[in-house]
């Protein structure tokens, strides 16, 4: 099975992406306020897809919605 989400909200840097997934990695560090939450969330996703099967990326182009997408085994 795969899952696609799509946010549209800003896009998320080709280098940025390849972060992502890294623990307390937070993006965001251009905005005046810094960067929000722990940098945890992500790597929760991805500890918890891969420990049922599955595998998580994200895909983003500049200037346009980022679309994160998850598979999972079905009929483990």
């Amino acid at each position: 099975m795969v899952v696609n989400i799509r946010d549209e909200g800003k896009s998320i840097a080709k280098e940025d992406t390849d972060k992502l997934f890294t623990q307390f990695e937070r993006l965001g560090q251009e905005s005046p306020a810094g960067p929000r939450g722990t940098g945890l969330g992500p790597v929760v996703c991805k500890r918890l897809v891969e420990a049922h099967g599955g595998r998580i990326w994200v895909e983003s182009r500049p200037g346009n919605s980022s679309a994160f997408y998850f598979t999972l085994p079905i009929g483990r």
